[in-house]
């Protein structure tokens, strides 16, 4: 349990310390909430529980890079690039 916000054990590794302040996140809740398109992009690091996200917010897209870790917008600008078109398209298409 986290003294601080009083939640479990997840609490402590979703909480930034941002200049001192620490700010607690709940990407669980904010799935859960969320009402807009929602983009993803992936460079195949074993950080997200993807499948869990998709069945918080059904209307989560997820696009995968390849060949660029982190930096997929430096390394692999084409594959961003049109992994965003698709999702502007179909996002807003209607």
């Amino acid at each position: 349990m986290d003294p601080r916000s009083g939640r479990a054990d997840r609490a402590a590794r979703d909480e930034l310390n941002l200049g001192g302040v620490f700010v607690s996140f709940d990407d669980e809740a904010a799935l859960r909430e969320c009402r807009v398109a929602l983009l993803y992009i992936d460079a195949g690091t074993p950080n997200a529980d993807l499948a869990r996200a998709v069945e918080l917010c059904p209307g989560l897209m997820i696009a995968r890079t390849i060949g660029s870790g982190h930096f997929s917008p430096l390394v692999v600008p084409e594959q961003v690039n049109a992994v965003l078109e698709r999702f502007l398209r179909l996002a807003f298409s209607g």
